[in-house]
């Protein structure tokens, strides 16, 4: 897993306030139960929240796009992005910077900007934040107003095993439309017509503020 240019941010708060700074300007046309949009986003070593940063050691955005990406901008926008690891083509890109003083652990990428895939399943919204072929990192996340909070862990196999297995506390807040932008990627993008079968879940208790 690749850490690669990182922001040279003095706090979390100029992070966020960078990240929040921006509002997405895509067209919202997808059903509203439907969780996409741009998130800002703080992994932590501990329980945390957007008001107390203390334990946070990676943050930035996400953004979860209402339908999936074609391959031609796919291959356009990240060639290192495959459909066939993820299990679907993407939906969401991503840009996360280790912060001032932190020290970065498991597989979660800083390697930006980069494309990935969001699903819901069992009540549940999964982000994954690094995948390569024996290893990767996954957000299980909860939706719950404009936020969703849950767990992040990273898994390999063989010799990319974890030697120090751990679980992270994961924390988004939805700031804005899902604007591909966001993630320095060009926005002239197609979406493909409809969602693939992860979405198509009526029960998804969430609601656009």
């Amino acid at each position: 897993m690749g850490a690669a240019r990182r922001f040279s941010y003095s706090t979390v708060a100029i992070l966020l306030a960078v990240a929040a700074s921006s509002r997405g300007a895509m067209a919202d046309d997808n059903p509203k139960d439907l969780p996409d949009g741009t998130y800002e986003i703080l992994i932590c070593d501990g329980a945390c929240t957007f008001d107390e940063t203390g334990n946070a050691f990676i943050g930035g955005l996400v953004v979860m796009l209402p339908r999936p990406l074609g391959q031609a901008d796919m291959e356009r926008l990240d060639s290192g992005y495959s459909a066939v690891l993820e299990r679907g083509p993407a939906n969401a890109c991503f840009r996360l910077n280790l912060l001032p003083g932190r020290k970065s652990r498991g597989y979660v990428s800083t390697r930006w900007p980069e494309l990935t895939r969001w699903t819901y399943r069992d009540g549940h919204v999964e982000v994954s934040l690094a995948r390569s072929p024996d290893s990767g990192y996954i957000a299980t996340l909860t939706p719950s107003g404009s936020e969703l909070a849950g767990t992040g862990s990273s898994w390999g196999a063989g010799v990319a095993e974890p030697k120090e297995p751990h679980v992270d506390h994961v924390v988004l807040r939805r700031s804005g439309l899902a604007d591909i932008g966001q993630c320095h990627l060009p926005t002239d993008i197609t979406l493909l017509p409809r969602p693939d079968p992860p979405y198509l879940t009526p029960e998804l208790p969430y609601t656009k503020k």
